[in-house]
């Protein structure tokens, strides 16, 4: 039977620590270097899409966009967004068909700047499922709320958690907790932290794209196992989708 998260799992957002020079992510930088292909920036030095709509004075411009500046840089990829500060660097993807290309990116990205400082980085997953069943009986399978608490907090009580473990080649902090974006739902996170050894950048461009499928497995398991069918969740852009059965 196919596992539905790997159609809806989309969005993941990878964090790096360390010291970067924002003002050198210019786009044909990575272009030059054949760190991304033509067809990942050819939008991002066109003339946007412009549309006006004279009653209410407004102007929308549509395309890829990109700043760079000597402190921070945000370029829109086509399939993903990097942004950039001099101590993080973020990569954001757009859907789950990127992952495969992130993997790649960050490893040519550090391999031509082989000299820069990482201390560590993260892998993480923020999503909204709504569940057959309804949040306090998905909570209940793991934890109960004792007397004390409704004691203390009141008998109308909705309670989350945050666990702390080793899994997947990381320390993986997961929370879950009821969703803001959807009724009823659950919002579960997932923040998969591994440090940079003493051999740094390579150890990123030699360990990532394993740890990140470990991580993305793991993610989808420890959902598929333990919380039920998804119902309905929330995509990338904010859309309430049903999940196929």
């Amino acid at each position: 039977m196919n596992d539905p998260l790997n159609d809806i799992l989309e969005s993941c957002v990878i964090v790096l620590r360390g010291s970067f020079n924002p003002a050198i992510f210019q786009p044909e930088w990575f272009l030059k270097h054949s760190i991304v292909s033509e067809e990942e920036i050819e939008g991002l030095t066109a003339e946007p899409n412009i549309k006006e709509i004279p009653e209410i004075g407004l102007k929308l411009e549509y395309g890829q966009s990109f700043f760079v500046t000597n402190d921070q840089a945000e370029i829109n990829f086509k399939t993903f967004t990097m942004r950039t500060l001099r101590d993080k660097l973020e990569i954001i993807s757009k859907d789950k068909n990127s992952y495969t290309l992130i993997s790649n990116f960050l490893r040519k990205l550090f391999r031509i700047l082989e000299e820069t400082p990482l201390k560590a980085y993260g892998i993480n997953f923020n999503e909204h499922y709504r569940f057959d069943e309804n949040y306090d009986q998905i909570f209940n399978k793991f934890f109960s709320k004792n007397e004390n608490l409704h004691s203390f907090f009141g008998q109308e009580l909705t309670c989350g958690f945050t666990l702390k473990t080793k899994q997947a080649n990381s320390i993986l902090t997961f929370t879950m907790q009821p969703s803001d974006n959807l009724k009823d739902g659950v919002c579960l996170k997932a923040n998969f932290h591994y440090d940079i050894s003493e051999s740094g950048v390579e150890s990123l461009v030699n360990d990532f794209k394993n740890n990140f499928g470990l991580a993305t497995e793991f993610f989808k398991q420890t959902i598929s196992k333990n919380f039920g069918q998804i119902a309905e969740y929330v995509s990338q852009n904010g859309e309430l989708k049903k999940c196929k059965p």
